[in-house]
């Protein structure tokens, strides 16, 4: 049988949902750019970018947020 853990000993890691959408351009035919959408799972947090590389400074900035608060209450 498998040792099951207390709610306190479990480790709660942080999930990421990426949203990527086309937004086409209303005034000209076949032009328009990317966007999206970083959303933070449980913290009801969502950042919305217009380049892709952005998408990694934005997870690291939330993870760095969330250590800080983690060793604030330990």
């Amino acid at each position: 049988m498998t040792d099951v853990k207390s709610l306190s000993e479990l480790t709660l890691r942080p999930v990421f949902i990426v949203r990527l959408w086309w937004e086409p351009d209303q005034a000209a035919s076949n032009a328009g750019e990317w966007r999206g959408a970083v959303e933070l799972l449980g913290a009801d947090k969502k950042f919305y970018f217009r380049e892709l590389s952005q998408v990694g400074e934005i997870i690291a900035a939330a993870l760095g947020e969330m250590g800080a608060k983690g060793h604030e209450e330990k």
